[in-house]
């Protein structure tokens, strides 16, 4: 079983590794190299890289999730002010009016609030798990998308002033 451990938190390429355990954990390009390169007495061998993507579907799925969101929670207050109205038209006909509980209205009444509480449970299901499921959901898709696109990433020990580096190690090259 995978347990997903970090994710990436803003459009970048991002390294996927799995520890020896199955747990997979998101990373940048200096993070991954120095997982990949620990040269302390204590190294760990059982880290493999699984992918590696541009992490524009993480944020694109977070993105939509926060839309969908939305638009739930804009439903949740829709139905709930609903609800409050028949609650007080129910409460009208019961004390105000003096309707038995088996008068029509009241029936009927009685039958929309137990609807609308559905609704609302139910539109509230579908979030129960809060921006953590959502993010969990984002970097499931980006692993996947990631999956099998294996890249080493470039050496990050050579220090370089104001972070040009490929360009300096090409002119080296010459």
């Amino acid at each position: 079983m995978e347990q997903y451990k970090s994710q990436p938190t803003k459009i970048g390429k991002t390294w996927f590794i799995e520890r020896g355990d199955g747990s997979v954990f998101a990373c940048n390009e200096l993070e991954a190299w120095n997982t990949m390169n620990n040269r302390s007495n204590w190294q760990r061998q059982d880290f493999k890289i699984i992918g590696v993507s541009d992490g524009t579907g993480y944020v694109k799925s977070l993105q939509q999730a926060t839309q969908e969101k939305v638009r739930i929670d804009g439903l949740i207050n829709e139905k709930s002010s609903e609800l409050t109205r028949f609650l007080n038209t129910y409460d009208k006909f019961r004390f105000d009016e003096i309707l038995p509980d088996t008068d029509d209205k009241v029936v009927r009444v009685k039958a929309i609030i137990a609807n609308l509480g559905k609704d609302i449970a139910e539109l509230n299901k579908q979030f129960a798990g809060g921006y953590q499921s959502i993010a969990n959901k984002a970097f499931k898709e980006e692993l996947e998308k990631a999956r099998g696109h294996i890249e080493y990433p470039s050496n990050q020990d050579i220090m370089t002033p104001r972070g040009d580096k490929e360009k300096i190690l090409r002119m080296m090259q010459k």
